[in-house]
């Protein structure tokens, strides 16, 4: 804590900071060249190491380290995935954001916005209250925010576990994907253009990372960031790509079951937007796609034509799935993070009939 001291009232720049390296890398120049004075016509915060000494804790958990970078995150605006936070829920998001109480369901939300209200609840600007006076205007983080989350993430990536690099880097995506979500509802084109640019310029950095490459989670959310961008060719090339990857697991894949979910919820969406409605299950994208999920086999195209033997044996294999899953249900305590298998074969069941 004493070395903690010198750090923080020493004028060097902090995590989010520009230039900013870190206490470690901070207190290995020490070592090697001695204290480091701070430039000349530095100001430093009002906030000052006495002022924060006392509160200071030591988080010995990886787990709680993950938790506790999370809530500063979200507390800065940051959507936060709750699930993915290790914690089953937080109320105080609610409490937060009185807006949820008053707005109702949109008549207009489409599939594309898939798993994204909840994470709406993570946006607020620091200061600001929500009245139950209608609903507020979403004002994002500004270009000093960004900044300084950019600035986060540079610097914390490197240094974390790889499960926790995966983490943020989920996050991340999900936060560039309900930006171009609110410029959609904006109806703002130009300003959707270069959004959609550097959110893909984001997904595909972070996919590009050795532990990313292989993540069909984050395969499933650059793909849906091109579906929402009307890039549907090319939406449709990640997802069969991303299926590849996903090989012969079928239905025992959990994030397999949550991508062709997906996928096949977007499929419905566009065939219900272009034709009316289905018209031949046969030929349907999405039964295509979750046909081949039940089968084991990727789908290398959505528009394939399939053999009513075929799609009986998918409805099966989705049946067969979701008893099992409902037997095991009943020999365990319930427990609300359990079977994600179970519940995506009941989705994807009713997604198919």
């Amino acid at each position: 804590a004493d070395f903690f001291e010198t750090f923080w009232d020493s004028g060097e720049a902090r995590v989010g900071e520009v230039g900013a390296r870190g206490w470690k890398a901070w207190m290995t120049q020490q070592e090697r060249g001695g204290w480091v004075q701070p430039p000349a016509g530095k100001i430093l915060l009002q906030v000052l190491f006495d002022d924060i000494g006392p509160s200071l804790i030591c988080l010995s958990s990886a787990e709680l380290q993950l938790r506790f970078l999370l809530s500063f995150l979200s507390f800065l605006g940051f959507p936060v995935d709750v699930l993915l936070s290790a914690a089953p829920y937080q109320p105080s998001l609610l409490l937060e954001n009185l807006s949820l109480l008053t707005q109702g369901t949109e008549l207009h939300r489409p599939l594309t916005s898939f798993n994204l209200p909840v994470l709406e609840t993570g946006i607020n600007s620091v200061g600001h209250m929500t009245t139950l006076q209608g609903t507020r205007k979403w004002s994002g983080l500004g270009k000093q925010g960004e900044k300084f989350l950019t600035n986060v993430f540079s610097m914390l990536q490197p240094v974390l576990p790889p499960p926790h690099r995966a983490v943020l880097s989920l996050n991340w995506i999900l936060y560039e994907k309900l930006k171009v979500l609110h410029i959609l509802r904006s109806s703002n084109k130009k300003c959707l253009r270069s959004q959609g640019k550097s959110s893909k310029r984001v997904a595909k950095r972070l996919l590009k990372e050795p532990e990313n490459r292989s993540s069909l989670v984050l395969w499933r959310e650059y793909a849906h960031l091109e579906w929402m961008l009307s890039n549907l060719d090319e939406a449709r090339k990640v997802f069969s790509t991303a299926t590849a990857m996903g090989g012969t697991k079928g239905l025992s894949s959990p994030a397999l079951c949550e991508l062709c979910l997906l996928w096949s919820q977007l499929e419905v969406e566009n065939t219900a937007k272009e034709l009316g409605g289905v018209t031949d299950v046969t030929t349907s994208p999405a039964v295509v796609v979750l046909t081949r999920l039940a089968e084991g086999t990727s789908s290398s195209s959505s528009s394939q034509t399939l053999s009513p033997v075929s799609i009986l044996k998918a409805r099966r294999s989705y049946e067969q799935s979701l008893s099992s899953s409902l037997s095991s249900l009943e020999k365990h305590i319930w427990n609300p993070q359990l079977d994600k298998k179970g519940e995506c074969s009941e989705k994807c069941l009713g997604s198919l009939f």
